[in-house]
């Protein structure tokens, strides 16, 4: 598995775009090498830790011409493995994804999950996050206003034109998800 395959798998277990999810593996994996580059330990319980280590300064042969070479000492990168990832990689199966990482597809991605099972509660007005409703597919329907907005006006549609047909549509919508 390369990075886009790990970006593609987070965001199909999260229920987030892909560009989200490539952006929150990014933070990750940025925070883990600035903090052991800084000198500190990172650990991850039931994964593993991360953290820099000395290497002592050596002579070692080239395996071609068999010559002495001087490797000097230096600080390296280093990761140990927690007991649960030693244990699922013996079993040789991968452990269930917890409730708090999943969606369901009716989750509104703005949305408070409460439930173990990813489900989330209304705001008070009825809407999640105090009234971006979302459609079905995730995607909100001010997102979806801005988007009609701007392909009318590449379209050469004024701009007053193209806000009108906009709200249109998003009124549609917004009656079809009641």
């Amino acid at each position: 598995m390369n990075k886009s395959e790990l970006v593609e798998s987070v965001a199909a277990k999260t229920g987030v775009s892909t560009a989200e999810a490539r952006r929150h593996v990014e933070a990750v994996l940025h925070t883990i090498v600035a903090s052991v580059a800084a000198g500190e330990r990172v650990a991850l319980t039931g994964f593993g830790s991360f953290e820099s280590a000395t290497r002592p300064g050596r002579t070692a042969r080239n395996p071609r011409t068999g010559a002495a070479v001087d490797v000097p000492a230096g600080t390296v990168p280093r990761f140990r493995a927690g007991a649960a990832f030693r244990a699922s990689v013996a079993a040789g199966d991968a452990p269930e994804v917890p409730a708090v990482v999943q969606r369901t597809a009716s989750v509104r991605r703005r949305g408070r999950v409460d439930a173990a099972d990813g489900t989330t509660a209304p705001e008070a007005d009825g809407t999640v996050d105090g009234g971006a409703r979302e459609r079905q597919d995730g995607v909100s329907v001010k997102t979806l206003k801005k988007d009609v907005e701007k392909a009318a006006r590449k379209a050469g549609v004024s701009k007053g034109k193209a806000k009108k047909t906009a709200k249109k549509v998003a009124a549609k919508v917004s009656d079809r998800k009641g």
